[in-house]
């Protein structure tokens, strides 16, 4: 994945990075390099540390490339995150942006989460 991050009155960083979900540690986002916040004065420094509102980044699956916005994402580590949400499909910059109206919702690889095959529920 690679991700830039949207720091409140900064300029964006880029950074290349892994993006796992894992159905009990939840998501976490691994980077190749700290993000790096670009003063107007030209000065870099490395943002660790607190919460990042938003992390907007792309996904490659080898096949397609899709947009994906990392929510509410905590510092956890240096060069890692956890994301309290995530979506995948488009930039949301502002929360007034993920406010929809409707919206759908594709499970792919569901069976593992729910820890049952596909298409055997069973009745009680």
């Amino acid at each position: 994945m690679q991700s830039e991050n949207l720091a409140s009155g900064s300029a964006r960083s880029q950074a290349d990075g892994r993006l796992v979900f894992d159905p009990v540690e939840g998501t976490s986002l691994t980077l190749a390099d700290s993000l790096i916040e670009r003063l107007p004065s030209g000065q870099e420094h490395e943002l660790d540390g607190g919460v990042r509102g938003r992390i907007l980044g792309v996904i490659n699956d080898g096949e397609v490339l899709q947009p994906v916005t990392l929510i509410d994402c905590i510092w956890s580590a240096r060069r890692k995150y956890r994301p309290n949400s995530f979506l995948i499909g488009g930039h949301f910059a502002t929360d007034e942006e993920t406010e929809f109206e409707s919206v759908i919702v594709r499970l792919r690889d569901a069976a593992p989460w729910v820890n049952q095959e596909a298409g055997r529920f069973s009745r009680s």
